[in-house]
């Protein structure tokens, strides 16, 4: 049986009631393969590298952050019993590579930026505290590592 095959079979066992037509199987990323249902849903299945804690704490997240987020962000429907796979409604777009952005007007391209920012802001602004909940780790700026790796040198 290949992947996809086999991925298709899981959501009929766990989920009888999850209906489509479609499929579409996407492997590129390198912590989930996911499939896409009547270009309905999303449908991500944990690839070994990625153990199930982080991936239930990783949707635990996105149901607070979408709270507060000015973006759109993932909000599951459902996750398997064991944790491996879980599924959401389609958020429409399509990936914004360099090549498109660099051709879009520049008014369009101040937009991407200012939503952009504003999104990177407020997950930067959600307090270590409620980070740690979700099983966040705190990391040293890259400036403190770099001043930490100079004075080791300079001894």
């Amino acid at each position: 049986m290949n992947l996809k095959a086999k991925l298709i079979s899981k959501i009929h066992k766990e989920f009888p009631q999850v209906k489509f037509k479609t499929a579409k199987l996407i492997t590129k990323g390198w912590d989930h393969d996911v499939l896409v249902l009547d270009n309905k849903f999303i449908v991500r299945f944990v690839k070994e590298k990625l153990d199930k804690k982080t991936f239930v704490r990783e949707i635990k997240f996105l149901n607070e952050f979408s709270k507060i987020s000015n973006l759109k962000v993932p909000k599951y429907a459902f996750l398997s019993k064991d944790k491996s796979f879980g599924g959401y409604e389609i958020i429409r777009g399509r990936e914004l590579t360099p090549k498109i952005f660099q051709k879009l007007p520049e008014p369009k391209k101040q937009k991407i930026i200012r939503e952009l920012a504003k999104f990177l802001s407020i997950l930067h602004n959600i307090p270590l505290s409620k980070a740690r909940r979700f099983g966040f780790k705190e990391y040293k700026s890259w400036k403190k590592v770099m001043d930490e790796k100079r004075a080791w040198f300079e001894r």
